[in-house]
């Protein structure tokens, strides 16, 4: 069941959107500091979609970061992380 959780963005608002992406940057960023570059090749929905719903159940402390990356240096965006990001990134 790799790749079956999919997001319809069409149906989100621009507010749930962007902190879904928030989620998804947050994941890459986690897998790029624990696994490395090719850690980031294995990053799919399925794995933010565990992370946002773990973080979503137990009440835990949400750190926020704000800046760019490589696949988007110019444009900045929010990451989150938590320590469910991690589990998932594992």
């Amino acid at each position: 069941m790799f790749g079956y959780v999919l997001p319809n963005k069409g149906e989100l608002k621009v507010r749930e959107l962007e902190e879904y992406q928030g989620w998804y940057c947050g994941l890459c960023r986690r897998l790029q500091k624990e696994y490395g570059f090719s850690g980031r090749l294995s990053l799919n929905y399925d794995m933010t979609f565990l992370a946002m719903i773990l973080s979503s159940l137990y009440d835990v402390d949400k750190k926020v970061t704000y800046g760019g990356c490589v696949a988007h240096p110019i444009r900045k965006k929010y990451k989150y992380d938590t320590m469910y990001v991690s589990y998932a990134a594992s």
